[in-house]
């Protein structure tokens, strides 16, 4: 789940099915998107929940600078000002073994079920 707060831009991409709003996105073939990892480019996240069996179809991702919460992260103890950054598993994560990735956001809401970060997308930010 995701809930928007403030939003850049949204831009819908032909995608796979099996992706949850909240989750992180990066491009895959010409203009496809899909589910980023560790390993790949974080472009935004997606907006929607697509579960759809079919073959691919469009889905929406928010790109740019955004504030919104989610539940979708992976399971650790996170703190106000926390960077984060993408899981092996496309989730937010703040785990100290992904420091040196691209940075997708900072952390500035936190309750047991929620975070709320504001993006940023930036590399080299860390002290």
């Amino acid at each position: 789940m995701i809930e928007l707060l403030y939003k850049d831009k949204i831009f819908c991409y032909e995608g796979r099915a099996g992706v949850k709003g909240g989750m992180v996105a990066t491009f895959i073939g010409n203009r496809g998107i899909g589910i980023c990892s560790d390993k790949t480019r974080p472009v935004g996240f997606f907006i929607q929940e697509h579960e759809s069996q079919t073959n691919n179809s469009t889905i929406c991702v928010l790109v740019g600078l955004s504030e919104f919460r989610t539940d979708i992260f992976e399971k650790n103890t996170y703190k106000i000002n926390d960077f984060l950054y993408c899981s092996r598993h496309g989730k937010i994560t703040n785990e100290l073994k992904y420091r040196g990735n691209i940075i997708i956001g900072i952390v500035n809401y936190v309750t047991k079920s929620h975070i709320g970060l504001v993006t940023c997308m930036a590399r080299g930010l860390e002290g």
